[in-house]
């Protein structure tokens, strides 16, 4: 049988407007994220703890908007959660603007 248990959500925030965030090294479940951007720029989530490989989700959000997304069952990360800003949505390109504000929820 087994085990059940239940773990309080956290939630983090950046300490300002960056590039890159790194909401959980390690393995995690994503439920839900936030992101305010002062420009029009993608929003990439990596399942890794270091800016490296490609993003496994990526969104646009439009210059001085929020962009909100809950995942109902949350999504699983094996090796960390890190969000970074890109200039357009191609894989290997990570290299946004410094002025999002991001807030996530997480196990």
């Amino acid at each position: 049988m087994a085990e059940s248990f239940n773990k309080a959500v956290l939630k983090t925030s950046s300490l300002g407007y960056v590039q890159t965030f790194l909401a959980k090294s390690g393995a995690g479940v994503l439920y839900s994220f936030n992101v305010y951007s002062v420009s029009g720029q993608y929003i990439q989530i990596h399942d890794r703890f270091t800016q490296t490989g490609g993003p496994v989700y990526t969104a646009r959000v439009a210059a001085d908007s929020n962009l909100a997304y809950n995942f109902t069952k949350g999504a699983q990360f094996s090796t960390g959660i890190l969000f970074s800003t890109s200039l357009n949505p191609q894989n290997t390109d990570s290299t946004g603007s410094a002025n999002a504000y991001f807030t996530v929820e997480y196990i």
